[in-house]
């Protein structure tokens, strides 16, 4: 090949074979750095500069995720301590801002790149921080044993000191405590229970805890019921009791007031059994009663009684 055509290959053109060899450098860093292993961390968001006097108002998201990307070797050197994660509130002051999520390599890397951080940036609210004293209120679930009422509650410490936000504070009318069952309970209750404060913005300063007694009693009396018509069940066909409207008894009944209250002598609170009973004749039988399961009775008057059966 003479010299003026190994001199038209390099010269002519030359823009345009410049400008590709460009582009292939380009392509071969870019496809090379594509194949780079990537690592992520969990990174714990700092504050910086928060306002003396001022506090957040809501929790936020306080951990960012932070993705690097390098050589095998460099990446595997670096965790999660080479880093710290901030936000920067200098120059804030009451109000609602959007601040940038900062991130800062403690040990520097030519050949390490932060690619992304998630999120990149957070809403917060500021307010005054204040302390307040707030009544406690205990949080009470379910109901006591069937017979049982609760009287009352006793709660120590009755006030307690609350910090805060002062938007958030001042809405507080009562500290409610973690939630206390006392279903099917049939005693009193003494028991120390936990703060359920609404907000993770707000401390109780005094303790966290309180002390709670809640009285439980048995709620059980004694009713008399007389004149209580006795029915009669199961008597054969053809078969009748003579003057069976005029039978009537009076029983004395322990239970729980709620279930006293909803008992109805007319409804077949007194009966007599007739079963097995094929002939006319004069029978003693016994006389039974319908009360609900957890009643007792103390009293039946007569137990038995005299029947005369008559054919129809």
């Amino acid at each position: 090949m003479d010299k003026t055509k190994i001199k038209n290959l390099f010269l002519k053109n030359w823009l345009v074979k410049l400008v590709s060899l460009i582009i292939s450098i380009m392509l071969w860093f870019y496809v090379n750095y594509q194949k780079l292993p990537e690592k992520y961390f969990s990174i714990p968001i700092k504050i910086l500069n928060l306002p003396k006097d001022y506090t957040i108002e809501d929790p936020f998201s306080n951990v960012a995720t932070v993705r690097i990307k390098g050589p095998e070797e460099v990446i595997q050197s670096y965790n999660q301590g080479h880093f710290n994660a901030y936000i920067d509130l200098k120059n804030t002051g009451r109000g609602q801002y959007t601040i940038p999520v900062q991130i800062e390599s403690i040990r520097k890397n030519k050949n390490l790149r932060i690619i992304s951080v998630t999120p990149s940036e957070i809403t917060i609210a500021l307010d005054k921080f204040i302390l307040k004293e707030i009544p406690v209120s205990p949080t009470i679930i379910n109901s006591p044993a069937e017979g049982y009422i609760k009287t009352d509650e006793t709660f120590f410490p009755e006030v307690i000191t609350i910090g805060g936000p002062a938007r958030r504070v001042n809405e507080l009318n009562a500290v409610r405590t973690k939630p206390i069952d006392i279903g099917g309970v049939t005693g009193t209750i003494y028991k120390e229970v936990e703060l359920d404060l609404p907000n993770e913005s707000m401390t109780a300063y005094d303790c966290k805890s309180v002390q709670v007694t809640i009285r439980i009693k048995e709620d059980f009396k004694t009713e008399t019921y007389n004149k209580v018509k006795i029915y009669i069940k199961n008597l054969a066909d053809g078969l009748k009791v003579k003057n069976k409207d005029h039978l009537t008894g009076s029983i004395i009944i322990r239970g729980p007031a709620e279930k006293l209250e909803i008992i109805n002598k007319e409804e077949q609170l007194l009966f007599i059994d007739m079963e097995n009973v094929g002939n006319p004749g004069i029978y003693k039988r016994s006389i039974s009663y319908n009360v609900p399961w957890n009643c007792r009775v103390i009293k039946l008057n007569p137990e038995k009684i005299d029947l005369k059966v008559e054919k129809k």
